[in-house]
């Protein structure tokens, strides 16, 4: 792998020894170094120099793990042995024919033969033909990789003893270094196995050491000493169940391994219950009267506990009805049982009645009744189902004017139901009504599900109204009154246009419009409408002339009217001061002067409407006209500036000017260069905006000049340049014009930076105190400065840096570029004009350029040389499976540290011959080793960099597997064994088993035992899959299809009927209700056998009990068994005579009941009763009966009459008492 070179220890052996002298013989090595390479560990050394020339020499290498002691065997000094295993090697031979320093052959110590991950020790020494030199200080390395852990194992010939029996103890180990382990027991033995005769119970443990690594594991077994079984005390509770239930069996006082075993009876036949192996089990599900006891097995034979019988009580059956009722309503739910005499619960009312009362639920709700009897528990359930009471209908009345229609909605909150509307206008929910003026009454019957409810609502009817408006006519402007008037006041008032909500409105048309009013009376309307009439306005208008003052004015009427309007007068106000000057149509007005004068001129139709109109006029002013002279220098130009005004803001339009020297000009302020000096006469004539003209004549008086002049030097034009005033003359005044737009400078010798290159003309303007003046123009050169500037493309890490200088200057007289000074930013510079540069690391480098031009002048240019950092590559995994679809994880990273960067590029060799380009790949590799893959990465800036990892790829285990006992009647208990292969160095570690029915299980052992039940009538097939997994998570499934069958036990089951048989009809029907089986055996003590399916038996009329046996089988041999007992019971037969006579006559003398048969002596009572209650005569003897006396002495005798009697006994073979009452007649 790239870079995987690693020299883990250099260290130089320095020489232990010195000798000068040439001596055949061995001294210390010197330049002894180790280096870790790809596949094992190089050992450099050199000889010595005093000892060339005197023969072979060769290097002896020992290595041992760190710790361990050297021992030198089996190197000869005599003999070279060419050694090259574990823990010696030597190098080639080599001669000295130089006395140089000279490096013996290399030694390479292959890592195939060394533990990963563990540290070694080396030591060297020179070796010459008997003549060996010192051995050298021992140096260290590591071998790269990880070591395997270390896995044992104990095993027992034999983990179940009886007192006195010996068993062996075997440990192992896998894993680590795979070399010879130490071992120590608990007993202080160390081998591997051990012969152990434990007196009680014992748990043994061993530490396993493997040298080298240093690597321990310790590992247990227990060894149970099983002692001579004894049975203990059986118990069940209960011992009467119901049906379906199960019982509570445990033992005490035993001692050893417990099977609880069920039979029908204390006589048995017994089967093992499956899993039943603890001293408190639960039975299963209890369906007939049955026996259990538990066998406990030990050493010897096993010992049988008692026997406990759990018998099983009958279920009762019961039934509950169910009712309907309306919201609120009141109901009884009633239960009926086959069984009497047990419990009721009702839920959720609690009742423990056998009706519930008086039940009123909100909605439909479920009543469980739960009843017990005896224990036997069964639940039924009535439904209260609670129809919706409807509560509201929701009408809503309205109100609606005479002849409109109103539509009446019933929105019931329990909609479904029927309607039933008085008066009757309609059959469902909705009526539309038009019913006459008044208060109108509708009533609904609404019903739903037998649940009714009744409402009613009002349908108000208003009387329609009339309203009247009248017409109006007025002038544009004004205002109208319009005023509705109705036939039933009360109402409402709504105007169109304008929404006003009074009777009576002012409007304001600008033409003739129509209002229409809307009366509204208790929700009805009526409409009426008018006009109201606009008659046209005239429009007062009328045009005129400014002019000058002291001329008139012209005033001219434009006024119009629309048709049909005429204007009537005219009448002119002047000034707008309500005095009326002129009555015609146009008129003339002088005003007396300049100024602004208002003129109202107010216009009347035929109609009378009128308008008025008022207007501005303006009187213009003459100008006043004068006007100044500058300078009066002879030869330079005279500007004349014009001073003339003119009131009110006007303004001059045109100038004529005379100079008085034959020269003219008309513009406002013009120039004149006087040839000679001298005083002229000069005239200015103006005419204002307005047309106005006048003039104005002044005399001005001409001087004579001075003479300008200045020196200065050229230089950069950011540098300031000095000028020097050298003019002649009187001149005072100085100002200089620098061509760059600055402001003028006026100082006599000034300065100027300029801030750019360039030419410039530069003035002097020079003048005297008399304004006399003259100016200079020079042309000066600002040279330019360069304007710096480069490129450089940004790069990857380890790539040279391009500099391309992109400077420029804008030559104004020859200006070029003849000088770089760059700064690269990490310490390193150049001078030459596009130079290179190697960057240390990724960064982003402020790099400086300076250029200078030929007349020197500057400038500097600063940009970022940006250095992109590489790829840092790798990837996982580097340990896979063969076969096995990989994802390969891509987790190379890239610097963000200066600049933003990310991977988006990636080349994949997985160094069998196939390659990709996706980020996280997958790969499936086809045969194991370990390949070099190589990932190739390139970030979003194009940076590449690639990395070499070695790829293990792990065998993968191949699943089989292999079964015994694999079919049989329920429970069929088989055994599976993996007989799963893998190739080393890899071991199988888990076995995971998983079944049809969706059972699994998962453990280090490859064999399973299981047991699996079959409660249906059917075979039950399983399909069987095998999960191998081996040390280094790789996996491989075996699976076959029903590969284990359970077939189905028949359930013996029977009753007979009548429940009850006595000697009077012995004959019982035998009701066979097994389920899955094909073939039926009845066995009947003292009666025989039958194979029908339901046998009819018949009894000899004598009371006996009879033991029934029904055994079932299946076709595939599976049996169950079924035990019953018939009591053919003594039927009870009595008499009990209603008179006797106590006459002593000896006939019929004594009351008594006779008994033929049915009842028990040894129970019985008979008592007599007077009608008050009181006891007469009491007998508990069936042979003595009641003679008619009483008293204490019984000697005297009744009256005649009706005395009630009453027999209590109990009839033979059952615990029922019979109570038996009736009436006796005494007669004498």
């Amino acid at each position: 792998m790239k870079n995987l070179l690693q020299i883990l220890v250099l260290i130089s052996a320095l020489f232990l020894y010195s000798n000068e002298s040439r001596a055949c013989h061995a001294l210390a090595v010197q330049d002894y170094t180790l280096n870790v390479v790809g596949g094992g560990v190089q050992v450099n050394a050199s000889s010595t120099s005093p000892t060339c020339g005197c023969g072979v020499y060769w290097l002896d290498v020992e290595i041992r793990c760190l710790g361990e002691a050297f021992d030198a065997a089996p190197f000869d000094p005599t003999q070279y042995l060419s050694l090259s295993n574990y823990p010696y090697f030597q190098s080639a031979t080599m001669l000295k024919p130089n006395c140089v320093v000279q490096a013996y052959p290399q030694v390479t110590i292959p890592f195939g033969n060394l533990c990963p991950g563990i540290d070694y020790q080396v030591r060297v020494r020179e070796n010459n033909n008997g003549n060996g030199g010192p051995w050298s200080a021992a140096l260290t390395f590591t071998v790269p990789g990880t070591i395997d852990p270390l896995v044992g194992n104990v095993n027992a010939s034999n983990v179940n003893l009886c007192v006195g029996d010996c068993t062996t103890l075997t440990a192992s180990v896998v894993g680590g270094c795979g070399l010879a382990p130490i071992y120590q027991w608990s007993t202080g033995a160390n081998t591997p196995s051990i012969n152990v005769c434990p007196a009680v119970t014992t748990t043994y443990t061993v530490d396993i050491t493997e040298q080298c690594s240093n690597l321990t594991v310790t590992e247990t077994i227990t060894i149970y000493v099983v002692p001579t079984p004894i049975a203990g005390i059986a118990a069940a509770n209960p011992v009467t169940v119901c049906i379906g239930q199960t019982s509570n069996l445990t033992l005490n006082g035993y001692d050893g391994n417990i099977q609880w075993q069920s039979a029908p009876n204390a006589g048995g036949p017994w089967t093992n219950i499956p899993g039943a192996t603890t001293d408190n089990e639960t039975s299963p599900p209890i369906t007939n009267d049955i026996c259990f006891r538990a066998e406990v097995s030990g050493c010897g034979p096993s010992d049988i506990s008692n026997v406990v019988c759990v018998s099983v009580s009958p279920t009762p059956v019961l039934s509950v009805t169910s009712e309907t009722i309306c919201a609120g309503e009141i109901t009884t739910l009633t239960s009926n049982v086959d069984l009497p005499g047990g419990t009721y619960t009702w839920t959720p009312t609690g009742q423990n009645t056998a009706d519930l009362t008086n039940v009123s639920p909100a909605v439909t709700t479920v009543y469980d009744l739960e009843y017990n009897l005896n224990g036997c528990i069964v639940n039924e359930s009535g439904t209260v189902t609670v129809n919706p009471q409807p509560t509201t209908l929701a009408l809503a009345g309205s109100t609606i004017c005479d002849g409109d229609n109103a539509t009446i909605t019933a929105t019931p909150d329990e909609p479904g139901g029927t309607y039933t509307w008085t008066p009757n206008v309609s059959n469902n929910n909705t009526a539309n009504v038009s019913p006459g003026v008044g208060t109108n009454t509708y009533t609904i019957d609404y019903d739903l599900n037998g649940c009714t409810y009744s409402e009613s609502v009002d349908i108000i009817v208003n009387p329609v109204p009339t309203v009247d408006v009248v017409q109006q006519e007025i002038c544009n402007g004004e205002n109208a009154t319009m005023t509705a008037t109705p036939d039933i006041a009360g109402g409402t008032y709504l105007w169109a246009p304008g929404g006003e909500v009074t009777n009576s409105i002012n409007v304001a048309p600008n033409a003739t419009t129509n209002y229409a009013v809307t009366y509204t009376l208790n929700g009805c309307v009526a409409n009426d409408n008018a006009d109201v009439i606009v008659n046209p306005i005239p429009t007062a208008d009328f045009n005129f002339n400014n002019v000058c003052e002291d001329l008139e004015t012209p005033l001219n009427s434009t006024s119009a009217v629309p048709a049909p309007g005429v204007i009537q007068t005219n009448e002119w106000d002047i000034g707008n001061d309500g005095s009326v000057e002129y009555n015609t149509a146009n008129a003339n007005h002088d005003f007396g002067g300049w100024g602004t004068y208002d003129v109202n001129l107010t216009v009347t139709t035929d109609a009378g409407c009128q308008d008025n109109i008022t207007q501005t006029i303006d009187v213009y002013p003459l100008a006043i006209v004068d006007f100044d002279a500058t300078p009066l220098c002879l030869g330079n130009p005279t500007d004349f500036d014009d001073l003339t005004v003119v009131p009110n803001g006007g303004v001059v339009n045109t100038w004529n000017w005379d100079f008085d020297d034959g020269n003219t000009a008309n513009t406002q302020n013009p120039q004149n260069t006087y040839a000679t000096a001298g005083i002229y006469n000069v005239d200015l004539e103006v005419t204002t905006d307005n047309g106005c003209v006048t003039n104005l004549t002044q005399a001005i008086e001409i001087y004579d000049l001075p003479v300008a002049d200045f020196d200065f030097v050229n230089d950069c034009f950011y540098n300031d340049i000095e000028f020097s005033n050298t003019s002649s003359g009187n001149a005072t005044n100085f100002e200089w014009d620098f061509d760059d737009g600055s402001n003028p400078n006026y100082q006599e010798n000034p300065t100027n930076l300029y801030n750019a290159s360039g030419t410039y003309d530069v003035t002097l303007f020079i003048s005297t105190d008399d304004g006399c003046s003259d100016q200079i123009t020079q042309t000066i050169t600002a040279y330019a400065q360069p304007n710096a500037e480069f490129s450089v493309d940004p790069t990857c890490f380890e790539t040279i840096s391009e500099f391309t200088d992109e400077s420029t200057v804008n030559p104004v007289t020859g200006d070029a570029i003849t000088g770089w000074d760059w700064s690269f930013g990490d310490g390193n510079t150049s001078n030459v004009q596009n130079p290179t540069n190697q960057y240390a690391g990724e960064n982003v480098y402020s790099t400086t350029l300076t250029v200078t031009t030929n007349y020197g002048c500057e400038d500097t240019y600063v940009d970022d040389a940006i250095v992109w950092p590489l790829p840092q590559v790798d990837f996982s995994p580097t340990d896979v499976c063969l076969e096995f679809n990989t994802q390969f994880q891509d987790q190379s990273t890239i610097s963000n540290q200066y600049t933003a960067n990310n991977n988006v590029n990636w080349a994949w060799d997985f160094g069998d011959g196939n390659s990709s380009n996706q980020q996280n790949p997958t790969h499936t590799y086809m045969s194991d080793g370990v390949f070099t893959a190589n990932l190739t990465v390139t970030s979003n800036n194009g940076c590449v960099n690639d990395e070499d990892i070695d790829v293990t790829v792990h065998p993968k285990p191949v699943a089989s597997f292999t079964g015994q006992n694999l079919s049989g009647c329920s429970p069929v208990c088989f055994s599976l064994e993996s007989t799963s292969v893998i190739n080393n160095p890899s071991s199988i570690v888990d076995y995971q088993w998983n079944f049809s029915d969706g059972s699994t299980y998962s453990s280090s052992s490859p064999n399973l035992e299981e047991c699996f039940d079959n409660f249906t009538g059917n075979t039950v097939n399983y399909a069987v899959e095998l999960v191998v997994t081996s040390d280094q998570g790789c996996q491989d499934t075996h699976s076959e299809a029903n590969y284990i069958s359970v077939f189905h036990n028949p359930i013996a089951n029977f009753g007979y009927s009548p429940d009850e048989v006595d000697i009077l009809d012995p004959t019982i029907q035998l009701n066979n209700s097994s389920q899955y089986a094909d073939t039926y055996d009845w066995y009947i003590s003292g009666w025989g056998s039958s194979s029908d399916f339901s046998p009819e038996i018949e009894f000899n009329p004598e009371p006996e009990t009879y033991d029934i046996t029904l055994i079932t089988l299946t076709d595939e041999g599976c049996t169950d068994t079924a035990f019953g007992v018939v009591d053919v019971l003594d039927r009870l037969i009595f008499y009990v005579p209603n008179t006797f006579t106590p006459d002593k006559d000896d006939f019929n003398e004594v009351f008594k009941p006779i008994f033929t048969s049915g009842f028990d002596p040894m129970n019985y009572n008979l008592t007599i009763y007077n009608r008050w209650g009181e006891v007469l005569f009491e007998s508990n003897n069936t042979e003595v009966g009641w003679d008619g006396t009483y008293g204490t002495d019984n000697t005297k005798i009744v009256r005649d009459g009706t005395y009630l009697w009453k027999i209590v006994f109990k009839e033979t073979g059952k615990d029922k008492r019979v109570v038996e009452i009736g009436h006796v007649n005494v007669l004498k």
